[in-house]
């Protein structure tokens, strides 16, 4: 479980636990402290979530695993740009053979990156992108 603390995040298996860890991180904590510890909302997060990907699409989470695994897992090529091939794609070949004993995926098609004029990648969050 995530708790957020102003300036900082305090990861733990529950409240009580990220509590401590953050007064003993030397944060005042409470009514009478500088910080309140505030769960984080988000608690799958992107990286997370994407190894759930392959599985998500076939029904998971469900009872059966052999459901997860119909004609289209796994299959056959995942095509994805390189700049995530660790984030997102090894995540999904472990989460698979945790899962299943499979890989998600035969291939792994590699495809360039659309970059501006200064070589950066285009990105929203960047502010880069033709809009």
């Amino acid at each position: 479980t995530g708790h957020k603390v102003e300036g900082g995040m305090i990861v733990a298996r529950s409240e009580q636990e990220a509590l401590s860890k953050a007064i003993s991180l030397g944060f005042e904590i409470g009514p009478s402290g500088k910080y309140d510890l505030v769960q984080d909302p988000d608690v799958l997060d992107t990286w997370f979530s994407s190894a759930l990907w392959p599985l998500s699409t076939q029904g998971w989470p469900g009872t059966d695993a052999a459901q997860w695994c119909s004609p289209y897992y796994p299959s056959h090529v995942m095509e994805t740009g390189y700049d995530i091939l660790f984030f997102w794609v090894a995540r999904m070949v472990m989460m698979g053979q945790e899962l299943t004993d499979q890989l998600p995926f035969r291939q792994i098609y590699l495809h360039g990156l659309v970059k501006d004029g200064h070589g950066k990648k285009m990105s929203k969050t960047v502010g880069n992108v033709i809009d």
